[in-house]
């Protein structure tokens, strides 16, 4: 597929390959993706909690997932 993006929110670590042909599992390939861009962001207050400041990083790969037919 070409000029296709996809955006994924995962909970299961399923099997996948890189783009050179590299299999494994997806959770510790995207942990291992090294970040590509970083920003502050503040979230806000919750539950008697003050808002707070945290770090969000960004990486992406190409990637085929192999996903259950069961």
């Amino acid at each position: 597929m070409k000029n296709r993006h996809c955006l994924m929110r995962i909970c299961q670590d399923r099997v996948m390959t890189t783009a050179l042909a590299e299999r494994g599992r997806l959770k510790s390939f995207a942990r291992s993706v090294s970040p590509m861009t970083a920003q502050n962001i503040v979230l806000r207050g919750r539950n008697g909690q003050p808002k707070r400041t945290v770090g969000l990083q960004v990486a992406w790969e190409q990637v085929t997932i192999y996903l259950s037919l069961n």
